[in-house]
C-alpha cells in the first residue's frame, strides 16, 4: 500500500472518530463565567491553548487583561528595539483571539508581522484553526501567512486530547507549504486536504 493511500485512510478514519464523541458536545449553551465579555479577546484565554501547555499560563493570564487591540509577548528572553520584539525559549505571542507559540519569535507593533521558528503553532480565530509548522510568518492584524512543513486543522477545538467540532465543515490539511491568503482562504502546496462535512461525512 503505498504511503498516501495509507495517509488517506488513517485521516478518514481519525475524522470519523472525532465526529462520534463530539457532534452533540458542539450544541451545548456556553456556561456563564460571570466574567463580562471584552470585544477580541476570548472569554477564556484556554480556548485557544495546545494539548502540551497544559492550563492556562500566566501569559493567556496576563493576555487576558490587556486592552483590545494590544499584543502579549512572552518569552524566556525577550529584548525590544523599536517597534521589534524578539523573543527566545517558550515563545508565547497573544493577538485578540490569536496565540502563536514558537521557540524563537520576532513581532513587529506596527505592521503586526510575526515570525517564528521551531515547533511554530497557531492556534485560534473564527474559524479555531489550530496549524503547526517547522517555521513561519503570519501578520497578526490581516490574517494572512506563509507556514512550511505544515499540519493544521479547522472547525475544531482542542482541549486535552479531545477535539470538539466547531463547524459542520472541519478539514485537515498538510503540505510542505501553505499560504494563508485570507482569514479564510488557504493555498497548500506540495498537500492534501481531508474533509468532514457534516450531517454525511
Amino acid at each position: 500500500m503505498t504511503r498516501r493511500n495509507r495517509f488517506l485512510i488513517t485521516a478518514l478514519l481519525v475524522c470519523h472518530q472525532l465526529l462520534v464523541g463530539a457532534l452533540v458536545t458542539t450544541q451545548l449553551l456556553a456556561e456563564d463565567s460571570g466574567q463580562p465579555e471584552r470585544p477580541g479577546v476570548p472569554p477564556d484565554s484556554s480556548s485557544v491553548q495546545t494539548p502540551s501547555s497544559g492550563g492556562k499560563s500566566p501569559c493567556a493570564a496576563e493576555a487576558a487583561r490587556a486592552r483590545s487591540g494590544e499584543a502579549t509577548i512572552c518569552a524566556l528572553q525577550q529584548e525590544k528595539i523599536g517597534p521589534l520584539y524578539k523573543g527566545r525559549g517558550d515563545v508565547e505571542i497573544y493577538y485578540l483571539n490569536y496565540v502563536l507559540r514558537a521557540d524563537e519569535a520576532t513581532y513587529n507593533s506596527d505592521t503586526g508581522e510575526a515570525t517564528g521558528s521551531g515547533h511554530f503553532h497557531l492556534d485560534g480565530g473564527p474559524n479555531d484553526e489550530h496549524i503547526q509548522a517547522s517555521h513561519g510568518t503570519y501578520n497578526l492584524t490581516t490574517e494572512t501567512g506563509n507556514f512550511y512543513d505544515v499540519t493544521g486543522t479547522t472547525g475544531f477545538r482542542f482541549q486535552g486530547s479531545r477535539a470538539i467540532l466547531t463547524s459542520t465543515a472541519p478539514f485537515y490539511f498538510s503540505g510542505k507549504m501553505v499560504a494563508k491568503t485570507s482569514p479564510d482562504h488557504y493555498l497548500v502546496y506540495d498537500g492534501t486536504i481531508t474533509t468532514c462535512e457534516l450531517p454525511h461525512p
